[in-house]
């Protein structure tokens, strides 16, 4: 799922291939709220943001059944996803490192 406005790019696709494969990108965070191990069967959206200000890469871990086609809404920074039975919302403004002068 790809979204944007004036001031955020997002991208969000579903990976169901573990986290630590070596065709993963970098993450600038990784969240996993029920806590799901290597073993378990889960999959993850991977959200790319891009802003003017910087780019993060964001791992969201859950069930391997959501379904990442109309996952989200994109409402000024805050970025609401909708993975299988939980919603999360994240405001983006806080999610992207801020450059520093000097």
């Amino acid at each position: 799922m790809i979204m944007s406005n004036e001031a955020y790019g997002i991208s969000i696709s579903k990976v169901d291939y573990p986290l630590r494969s070596t065709e993963t990108p970098k993450y600038s965070r990784i969240f996993n709220f029920r806590g799901y191990k290597e073993s378990d069967f889960y999959a993850a959206f991977v959200i790319q943001v891009k802003a003017i200000c910087g780019e993060a890469c964001i791992a969201l871990i859950g069930s391997f059944y959501a379904d990442e086609e109309h996952c989200a809404v994109l409402d000024g920074s805050l970025l609401t996803i909708l993975m299988d039975n939980e919603i999360v919302r994240f405001d983006l403004s806080e999610a992207l490192p801020t450059s520093t002068n000097g």
